[in-house]
């Protein structure tokens, strides 16, 4: 018969021992995986751990069990139990599946996998009492991806393998419990000890050279170093937001360990990362938690050379706290005092804030403050610099030099989500990757030659899949579009040069760096009539900038009259109900940082709302009700305003030039000095001409034939379109009465046409006009419709 294992040795006596102290005589699936659970040494036990399940979960199946097995008549030598018939088929599948993969011996992954594939009434039985269908689906795959593992070592001889009837076995052991667990599952050298199981050996994994490079961070490190070598308090906690590079430090301390290029202090020691998901796993009785953490304590103690480090130091306050019990800070905390131990923590501002300062005081004294901020474009290329061996060797290919700086400049720019290095190597990973899936493809296609060179053209193309940022504007030479951003504002925007040009220069001076590193691109104040072009200037900016409408951030501060709706900008503070939600303005920002800010008719807003504009307009930055800064550094604010409309057309309608003095005078009635001072400039929108809503017609018709049904056109001669701006022409209303025009005269009998199902595709419908009735010609079809 196929070997087993060493530990699938001790599981059977651990399930022969519980099944004896139950007056049972045979030995079932469940008892046999509850003995595997209780072993621990073993792949199997480790995954169920990891998936929140330990024995005293199974032993709740065993309690609701329905129906009793058929035994067989097979026992074991130094078992003093039977076996049941499901276990032994069970044995015998894994041992062909075992001799398949041409493996030596059955392992406890590969029975435990078989019983969970084969026994449907064990699978029932679990999903009935002591785990959830993901949990399982989970533990299948883990077990699964070990197999894969035990079979690419297959001519390893690491694991001890014993015959089932040799002699070895024959004499056995006596049948094994919980409570001699230790001696059993335990060698000379410490085998299963709490560092084994809960903490990965940094130091080790450096000497082997599995971290990635540091590239720079000497203050950091060199600050953690420093209060490493204290006596008392010797525990740096590394603050910053998420992807800056807090773990990175500490995998670089093990590296400068492992060299020995640290003060004398600190050589010899061990950097363990703990791992507290993995103690917190299968806790289910009380206790149980406490009893992990305090021997990883009493190990770290008895080594004397050990530095644990805790990743998601906040998730240390409450973990494993029960009723009655003590949690994870609490029990660390006599220790950190004694400086018996060392730990070095890393976690995020906010969760630094929220979880340590403002619930556990005495904890946060115990740790001393390293703030990682993110690193500049020119560090962050570096340190891609230094990562891109390992990725040129992972996908196989080559990565340009051009391709990195494009990696870290984009994703500075484009990327609000994330900060740097994270974001910029998240897009140089998924580039690669999509370099490789493209390469195997063509290679399939029978192409003669595949070169695999990751490029900045191939950068900007993933970046414009995750962000939906056109190719285009991610374009580094864009200087030709930018010198004619005029013309292609004016395809849009009817008349306003002085406007247009105004935001012209304004995107120039951003898109060469000649703007105030301080302040935003720019910031306008729009003051007219109604009607004139306001809002769709600055639609028409944010196309230009993004292609997409969509990225305009509007605000209609007609919703912001009263006090309290300023909140809603910047987020509700502490204690009031909405916190943590966000404000509509910072939040918007964050997401969108090169974006435009509409605040329309901005005059009907609470004056506290320009208080708040005036730190954006000079400090290009503002603080939101969870305090975090936004950064308002590359968006043009734009404020419209009807205010003066009077003024403008009186002068106007008097043929005189717009009296300058009496539009600031009036513009000061309802905006203070210091915001008008803090704007680039206050521009003026004229009354739109009968030429300029002529113009505005033609937008409109070219729009209105996009929805029109396929292949159908629409043509009108002069006439008709005179008759539309007789009818849609209004000097103090602008171009809206022309919209409203369209809609009456055209659309509404075009959708009787539509609706009658009197168009086909390839038809034309010609509009002309006769004795002040509009005339809809259709293949010589005629549908005369009155005014």
């Amino acid at each position: 018969m196929m070997e087993i294992t060493h530990p699938l040795q001790r599981a059977l006596k651990y399930a022969d021992g519980e099944v004896r102290k139950l007056g049972r005589t045979d030995i079932n699936s469940l008892f046999l995986l509850i003995g595997i659970l209780l072993e621990g040494n073993n792949a199997s036990a480790r995954i169920f751990f990891e998936n929140q399940v330990d024995e005293q979960c199974l032993r709740l199946a065993y309690n609701k069990r329905a129906v009793s097995e058929q035994l067989y008549e097979f026992k074991l030598p130094g078992l003093a139990a039977l076996m049941t018939r499901d276990l032994v088929e069970a044995l015998n599948s894994a041992a062909e599946f075992s001799d398949e993969k041409q493996l030596d011996s059955i392992s406890t992954e590969f029975l435990v996998l078989t019983l969970l594939r084969q026994n449907e009434n064990l699978r029932q039985l679990l999903l009935a009492h002591s785990l959830s269908r993901v949990q399982l689906e989970a533990i299948e795959t883990a077990l699964g991806i070990e197999i894969a593992k035990q079979v690419a070592s297959t001519k390893s001889s690491a694991n001890a393998t014993a015959n089932v009837d040799d002699s070895a076995v024959s004499r056995g052991l006596e049948p094994l419990d919980a409570n001699n667990k230790s001696s059993a599952s335990c060698d000379s050298k410490g085998c299963g000890s709490a560092l084994q199981q809960f903490t990965v050996d940094l130091t080790a994994l450096a000497k082997a050279n599995k971290l990635s490079p540091m590239i720079g961070r000497n203050a950091e490190v060199a600050r953690a170093i420093q209060i490493l070598c204290r006596k008392s308090k010797n525990n740096p906690v590394l603050i910053g937001e998420a992807g800056v590079g807090k773990t990175a430090i500490v995998e670089g301390i093990a590296q400068l360990i492992e060299k020995v290029q640290v003060p004398s202090l600190l050589r010899g020691k061990r950097l363990l990362q703990l791992n507290l998901t993995a103690m917190l796993a299968g806790t289910c009785s009380r206790g149980a938690f406490e009893e992990r953490l305090q021997n990883v304590i009493a190990e770290v103690k008895k080594a004397g050379n050990i530095i644990l480090f805790l990743d998601e130091l906040h998730t240390l306050v409450g973990a494993g706290a029960t009723s009655g019990s003590m949690d994870a800070a609490n029990a660390l905390k006599p220790s950190l005092v004694r400086g018996e131990i060392s730990i070095i923590g890393a976690t995020t501002i906010s969760e630094y804030r929220q979880s340590i300062e403002n619930k556990d005081a005495a904890l946060a004294r115990r740790f001393r403050k390293v703030p990682v901020d993110q690193p500049s474009i020119d560090q962050t290329i570096e340190i891609l610099r230094g990562l891109k061996a390992g990725y040129e060797s992972h996908h196989g290919l080559e990565i340009a030099d051009e391709a990195l700086c494009a990696a870290a400049k984009l994703s500075d720019r484009y990327v609000s989500e994330g900060f740097l290095p994270d974001k910029a190597i998240d897009l140089l990973d998924e580039t690669c990757s999509l370099t490789v899936i493209r390469a195997e493809l063509l290679l399939v296609s029978s192409e003669p030659k595949v070169t695999k060179i990751v490029t900045a053209k191939l950068i900007e193309e993933v970046l414009s899949l995750t962000t939906g940022i056109p190719m285009s504007a991610l374009d580094e030479d864009e200087s030709a579009r930018l010198l004619n951003l005029e013309v292609e504002l004016h395809k849009q925007v009817v008349g306003q040069a002085q406007a247009v040009s105004a935001l012209a220069r304004a995107v120039r001076r951003g898109r060469a760096g000649m703007k105030s590193p301080d302040r935003p691109a720019g910031a306008y104040l729009f003051v007219g009539p109604t009607g004139v072009g306001k809002t769709h200037l600055a639609k028409a900016l944010q196309r230009f900038i993004s292609s997409t409408e969509k990225d305009l951030i509007r605000l209609d501060m007609t919703e912001y009259m009263e006090r309290h709706s300023v909140a809603r900008l910047i987020g509700a503070p502490p204690g009031y109900v909405g916190y943590g939600e966000g404000g509509k303005l910072t939040e918007a920002v964050r997401l969108k940082p090169y974006s435009v800010i509409l605040l329309d008719e901005v005059e009907k807003a609470h004056p506290d709302v320009f208080n708040l504009l005036l730190q954006v307009l000079d400090d290009g930055r503002l603080t939101d009700g969870q305090g975090r800064t936004v950064d308002f550094k590359n968006t043009i604010v734009i404020m419209t305003s009807n205010q003066g409309a009077r003024i403008i057309q009186e002068a106007l309608k008097n043929r005189t030039e717009i009296p300058q003095d009496q539009l600031n005078a009036e513009i000061k009635v309802l905006f203070s000095p210091e915001l008008i001072n803090r704007l680039d400039e206050v521009i003026c929108f004229r009354p739109l001409s009968l030429d300029d809503v002529a113009q505005v017609l033609d937008l409109l018709l070219a729009q209105m034939v996009k929805l029109l049904p396929k292949d159908v056109a629409l043509e009108l001669d002069e006439d008709a379109k005179l008759f539309l701006l007789v009818e849609g022409y209004d000097v103090q209303n602008g171009a809206r009465p022309m919209r409203r025009a369209l809609t009456r005269y055209l659309e509404d009998p075009i959708s009787e046409l539509i609706l009658a199902k009197r168009l086909s595709p390839g038809d034309t419908i010609v509009v002309s006009e006769l004795k002040q009735v509009l005339h809809f010609d259709i293949r010589s079809k005629a549908v005369s419709l009155q005014k």
